[in-house]
């Protein structure tokens, strides 16, 4: 999530080569800020023949600004403290001259930070996503506008959507993992005592940052099932709101043709208006679809 729109023109086969998309709700809270979100990627590749011999290739994504100072990496710090010259190991960044030289230790340490990092900017996002649909909620006239409000949470919907997907490909990749990787480092473990303390503690803090995903994205599940509710209330409640009345046992009138006639009236006219909203949501759907198919949105 970053301040300001910024896109990268770049494209393939027609799309962008790393989308942006606008955080909804900016107007609708009086949010000052223009926070847009963007896509980010990490790759990391290690090989080697054996243990003593290996090499990393660490892809990071830097266009948006998720990294600070890359350009200056490689320079050189002094420790004010030891006064040693110490060079930042990005992959990890950290300045630990005694950071491991174990490749199996390195790539766990590695996945540990930038599981933090992914951690970091989604409490960031989400909970200033939550702030937004909060202030929303309890504005004044919330629900005057159906057509306009009906569009907004559309919009809502779709973004907690791509939040929640794109978290659960995250935790997803890691259960895959567990399952059928994870034992080339507990088996190390075992054969190594001194290992075993050092990749004990990584897997445990990255199991954390899972957890921590796990839990926004049930965050965003649920604001999810709300605000899904919000738009069925927008479409039912007119309808229901007429039979509720024609259902009521006090509701004696004097002349039962005069009282039909009114229902059916009453009726078509509600059933108009719960078809034109649902068409006017339907078709921003179809637009939105369209747009994507084609590679225009």
């Amino acid at each position: 999530m970053r301040v300001g729109r910024t896109e990268d023109h770049r494209t393939i086969a027609g799309k962008r080569l790393r989308k942006s998309e606008v955080l909804p709700l900016q107007c609708e809270s009086k949010d000052p800020d223009d926070l847009f979100y963007h896509e980010a990627q990490i790759s990391s590749l290690c090989w080697g023949p054996d243990e003593s011999f290996w090499t990393e290739i660490f892809f990071v994504e830097t266009f948006f600004g998720s990294e600070l100072h890359y350009d200056k990496y490689l320079n050189p710090i002094q420790d004010p403290e030891t006064n040693l010259t110490l060079r930042l190991d990005p992959p990890t960044l950290s300045y630990d001259p005694t950071l491991s030289s174990d490749p199996r230790e390195y790539w766990l340490k590695q996945l540990e930070v930038r599981l933090s990092q992914v951690v970091q900017e989604y409490t960031a996002l989400i909970g200033t996503f939550s702030k937004r649909m909060e202030t929303y909620v309890r504005t004044p006239g919330f629900m005057s506008d159906r057509s306009g409000h009906t569009q907004t949470l559309s919009d809502v919907l779709e973004t907690i959507q791509n939040f929640s997907d794109s978290i659960g490909s995250t935790i997803d990749a890691w259960e895959s993992f567990r399952k059928t990787q994870i034992s080339l480092f507990v088996l190390e473990g075992r054969r190594n005592d001194a290992k075993k303390p050092a990749y004990s503690r990584l897997l445990g803090s990255i199991i954390q940052s899972i957890e921590e995903l796990e839990r926004l994205r049930g965050f965003l599940l649920t604001q999810r099932a709300k605000f899904k509710s919000r738009i069925e209330n927008y479409v039912a409640f007119p309808l229901l709101f007429t039979a509720a009345i024609f259902s009521m046992d006090f509701v004696k009138p004097k002349n039962d043709s005069l009282a039909w006639g009114l229902f059916f009236t009453v009726f078509v006219v509600t059933s108009v208006l719960n078809g034109t909203i649902a068409w006017l949501l339907h078709r921003s759907l179809i637009q939105k679809a369209v747009r994507k198919l084609l590679g225009l949105g």
